[in-house]
C-alpha cells in the first residue's frame, strides 16, 4: 500500500489549463493542487465553473463562470457538442478507452457506476442486458444497487460492521491521521470481505498462495498497522493497544506543505 503524490498532476499543468467545477479546492489542505500550481510557480490557467463565489474563484481563478445552479449538465452537454462538432476530441484514445463492445468480463465491487455514470443510460442498460454484447458481469456489494441488477453473479460484501480495517491519512491535510476500525459483529448470512473473495478465486486458480502471502484478512489488517509504525514508530507497539485506542492524530511537522512522509510499499 502507499500514498500517491502529485507528481504526475504537477507535471500536466504546465500543458493544461485547470477546470474546477463546483468544488472549494483550497479548503482541501496545504497538499491542494491550487495551493502548489501557486508555490511553485506553474503556469497554468485556472477556470472555475461554481455558481458561488467560493475562495477557490476569488484567489485562484483567472476565469470565474457563475453557472445557474442545476445548470451543470447543459453546460457539459454543450462543451462536448462543441469538442465533437469542430472535430478537438482524440477519437482513438475514446474508441479504445470508453465502453466498447463486446466486453468478456466486468468485475464491480461496492461501486454503482456501470449504469449511472454514463450520458445515455438507455444505451449503456442496452449494452449490460445483451450477453451478445457484455458477456459476465460480477458485482459484489451489499445493497441491492441498479447496477447490481444487471449482474450475472452477485456476491454479498460485508458492511463497514462485519471487517476490521484502518484508514492512514498521511498528510491531506494539516493534520495527519491513522484510524483503526474494529468489527462490530461477523459477517451476516453469506457475506464475505473483499478480500476473502478474492482469495477463494485465487485458491480455484491455483495462486493462493501467492496472493494471501500466507496471511488472512485480519492479519493483513495487523500487517498494515506495522508498516504505519515504519513511519509514525510512536505509535503502540502493540497493534491490540492501538485497536482499542482507534483513532491517532498528529500536526504536520514545519508547518503548511507537502507531506514527508508515506506509508512504503510492500
Amino acid at each position: 500500500m502507499g500514498i500517491r503524490y502529485l507528481h504526475d498532476y504537477m507535471n500536466a499543468a504546465q500543458v493544461f489549463d485547470k477546470v474546477v467545477w463546483s468544488t472549494c479546492n483550497v479548503n482541501c489542505g496545504s497538499r491542494c493542487p491550487l495551493r502548489l500550481f501557486v508555490k511553485e510557480g506553474k503556469v497554468v490557467r485556472i477556470i472555475v465553473i461554481d455558481p458561488r463565489h467560493t475562495d477557490t474563484a476569488a484567489g485562484f481563478a483567472d476565469e470565474w463562470i457563475p453557472i445557474r445552479p442545476g445548470t451543470d449538465a447543459a453546460l457539459v452537454g454543450g462543451l462536448a457538442h462543441v469538442l465533437i462538432a469542430e472535430g478537438l476530441v482524440d477519437q482513438s484514445f475514446l474508441d479504445s478507452h470508453c465502453l466498447e463492445t463486446p466486453i468478456k468480463f466486468i468485475w464491480s465491487f461496492a461501486s454503482n457506476t456501470l449504469i449511472n455514470q454514463h450520458s445515455d443510460i438507455n444505451r449503456t442498460k442496452n449494452i449490460l442486458s445483451d450477453e451478445k454484447k457484455c458477456e459476465m458481469i460480477v458485482v459484489i456489494d451489499n445493497m441491492m444497487t441498479a447496477s447490481a441488477r444487471f449482474a450475472d453473479i452477485l456476491l454479498p460484501a460485508t458492511s463497514s460492521f462485519e471487517e476490521s480495517d484502518l484508514c492512514y491519512q498521511s498528510y491531506g491535510m494539516e493534520l495527519g491521521a491513522l484510524i483503526m476500525r474494529q468489527k462490530a459483529i461477523e459477517p451476516l448470512g453469506e457475506c464475505r470481505t473483499l478480500f476473502d473473495i478474492c482469495a477463494q478465486v485465487a485458491k480455484r486458480m491455483g495462486v493462493a498462495e501467492e496472493f494471501t502471502e500466507g496471511r488472512s484478512h485480519d492479519q493483513w489488517v495487523e500487517h498494515m498497522y506495522h508498516q504505519c509504525r515504519q513511519v509514525k514508530p510512536e505509535l503502540p507497539e502493540d497493534y491490540r493497544d492501538a485497536v482499542e485506542t482507534g483513532l491517532f492524530k498528529w500536526a504536520r511537522p514545519g508547518g503548511p506543505g507537502p507531506g514527508p512522509y508515506a506509508i512504503p510499499r510492500r
